[in-house]
């Protein structure tokens, strides 16, 4: 029997990672809002659906910029922001610039961010990796990995997937959440590790360290194309446990002199 979700319905921001777009999202969007959840699942400035918007100016603080916008501009609150691999590096930042509008973070095997680092700094073997794919007529752009690299092994999903490629921005990488980003240790948040991909095996660890809940998934890095009902289903997993631990939260909160 399965476990019901006893959190009310709360507005999901999913944001993408390299090479992908929000199509990267889009069988497990009707999952989501199949359980009664509100969903935005934008492009990011720069790649994918908005690829040819890229320069070599795009970079991570423009991201951040764009998805508190949306945040902002749709007066969302009560936010379960979703950030998958660079993604996680967007939400760290959003949720830092409008902290009062969001109710958790789910990484799903993302960058976990502190102030002053970039993707970069959080996994130093992704720099020699995306330079080797520089695109020499544009060295601002890096080219996108095989997805068989990154777990996805069905041919006819490769098939699907890999002509919406598209190039992701080195700026993106390089740059780090400004120094004064803020502190987010009283926030919810949940790591989703996929456990076939390797990536982020030592994030996980480190987190669990910390003390924030590790969920793991038998998926590869890309599990929102190789298993997007399986993921649907542990974010709303997640966004119980968020649930819970802003109930917790706030009672501790509330008993403060």
């Amino acid at each position: 029997m399965e476990t019901m979700n006893t959190t009310p319905p709360r507005t999901y921001v999913l944001v993408h990672g390299a090479f992908v777009g929000a199509w990267s999202w889009s069988r497990v969007v009707p999952e989501l809002e199949a359980a009664g959840h509100a969903v935005y699942a934008p492009a990011l400035t720069g790649v994918g659906e908005r690829a040819e918007e890229a320069t070599p100016d795009v970079g991570l603080l423009v991201h951040i910029d764009q998805i508190t916008r949306l945040v902002e501009a749709n007066d969302l609150r009560d936010v379960v922001l979703v950030g998958h691999s660079y993604g996680g590096m967007v939400v760290a930042g959003v949720a830092r610039r409008v902290r009062r509008r969001i109710a958790g973070i789910v990484y799903v095997d993302a960058f976990v961010p502190e102030p002053g680092q970039s993707a970069f700094d959080v996994l130093p073997s992704l720099r020699d990796a995306f330079a080797a794919l520089r695109v020499p007529e544009r060295p601002w752009l890096v080219a996108p990995f095989p997805l068989e690299a990154l777990g996805v092994d069905d041919p006819q999903l490769r098939e699907w997937a890999e002509p919406q490629l598209t190039p992701m921005l080195w700026k993106a990488v390089e740059e780090a959440l400004p120094t004064d980003a803020g502190d987010l240790g009283d926030l919810p948040t949940v790591f989703v590790h996929c456990a076939r991909g390797k990536f982020f095996d030592d994030s996980a660890v480190e987190l669990r360290s910390r003390g924030i809940p590790v969920m793991t998934l038998d998926e590869g890095h890309m599990a929102h194309l190789t298993s997007p009902r399986r993921l649907a289903a542990m974010l709303i997993r997640a966004e119980d446990e968020l649930g819970r631990r802003t109930v917790s939260h706030d009672a501790s909160s509330s008993s403060r002199p």
